[in-house]
């Protein structure tokens, strides 16, 4: 039986990970920082926990015996400045690494940001040399430069993976998106015309799932639907999925953003909270384009995308009412 060590799986990602690997009768280890109800319940489910910091190197190691591969799920999509996300995007990832020895293999979840906008109708691939603009993308592709640099000294026993946006039930940010449109109204910046990759999470699951079946090869993959979308055909998608005909659009222009997240930074510090509107996000959204071909995993990996955006988000908005969220 094959053995995963899995990070991240009291997060969106790694819970719809973990669930996928015990369905198939993986067995599953599980390294985390806390537990709760969700590791709880996977635990039940024959998943075997490891609780600890990411300096705690006994648990993290332990959690690493016997493991034939990692899936790295772990980090933070929202801190409060630079140091932050490099700490939660890299020291764990290079921790992990310093213990992990070919012929153990490493598929990391890294993310669209990490190679930086695109053009406004002109999809990345990955030969496309990275320039991500975010504090959050810097960190992501610093540690994509360390998972190839433990790779080269270890027969390339790795896949990284960049998912676009990644929506779908248990996602919490997009989630705001849901709740705003369910009231009536569509809140827009400039217009709602920025391009963006968007994947379900059972599709980029899929993906995950591909990388395990072949043998690594130190590949980077985009991961995301066939077709870009925009902030507003989302919302649109969203508006059909609750069966609302009207809504009252809130386009914000950009220079408001600016005023906006800089008052939501301040208030973060009060909160302890790291603001969804954030000043760094407002750099990402002020981007032409976040577009990426998903031409290369089809071709390496024989993945597709299965759940084209309206089904996607009727399934979402279904699970969000079902669960009590909306």
């Amino acid at each position: 039986m094959k053995t995963v060590m899995l990070t991240g799986a009291t997060g969106f990602i790694g819970s719809h990970v973990a669930e996928r690997l015990l369905r198939e009768n993986v067995c599953v280890r599980l390294w985390v920082r806390r537990r709760n109800d969700l590791i709880a319940s996977l635990e039940r489910a024959g998943a075997r926990v490891y609780a600890g910091q990411s300096n705690d190197r006994a648990t993290l190691e332990e959690s690493l015996q016997g493991a034939d591969s990692v899936i790295h799920c772990a980090g933070a999509v929202r801190a409060f400045n630079e140091e932050q996300y490099f700490e939660a995007n890299i020291s764990l990832t290079q921790r992990i690494l310093e213990l992990l020895k070919a012929p153990q293999t490493m598929i990391l979840i890294s993310s669209r940001a990490a190679a930086g906008p695109s053009g406004p109708y002109v999809p990345l691939d990955e030969d496309a040399v990275p320039h991500p603009v975010s504090h959050y993308g810097r960190s992501k592709l610093a540690a994509e430069e360390r998972v190839k640099q433990w790779g080269a000294a270890n027969g390339g026993n790795f896949t990284i993976l960049r998912p676009g946006v990644v929506y779908g039930p248990r996602e919490k940010d997009l989630y705001n998106y849901f709740k705003w449109i369910k009231r009536g109204l569509l809140p827009l910046f400039d217009s709602g015309r920025q391009q963006i990759a968007i994947i379900h999470v059972e599709d980029l699951v899929n993906a995950i799932a591909a990388s395990s079946r072949h043998s690594p090869s130190g590949e980077v993959y985009f991961v995301s639907n066939d077709h870009a979308c925009s902030l507003k055909d989302i919302g649109y998608a969203i508006r059909e999925a609750f069966h609302k005909t009207r809504l009252v659009d809130l386009s914000l222009p950009l220079f408001v953003l600016d005023s906006l997240a800089f008052f939501l930074d301040a208030a973060s510090l009060v909160t302890r909270r790291p603001a969804i509107l954030s000043c760094e996000k407002v750099l990402e959204i002020k981007q032409p384009g976040w577009l990426c071909s998903n031409g290369k995993i089809k071709e390496k990996l024989g993945w597709e995308p299965c759940i084209p955006l309206k089904e996607g988000i009727r399934l979402t908005a279904q699970w969000y009412v079902e669960q009590g969220w909306l």
